[in-house]
């Protein structure tokens, strides 16, 4: 059986995305119960939150 390379694109990036958005749950978990200095020392360290702030409009 050659199940890993019978994974097509979309699967792929279907399982990637899930993996990257329970990442951001588990940071921002951690966040939560912080204060806010603690918040923007993540959010200066951390590249998924510095991506997602510079999306913002």
């Amino acid at each position: 059986m050659k199940w890993r390379g019978e994974l097509n694109l979309e699967m792929r990036m279907s399982i990637t995305l899930m993996l990257v958005y329970i990442h951001i749950l588990h940071v921002i978990e951690q966040v939560a119960d912080s204060d806010w200095a603690g918040l923007i020392k993540i959010e200066r360290e951390h590249p998924v939150l510095l991506f997602l702030k510079s999306e913002k409009p």
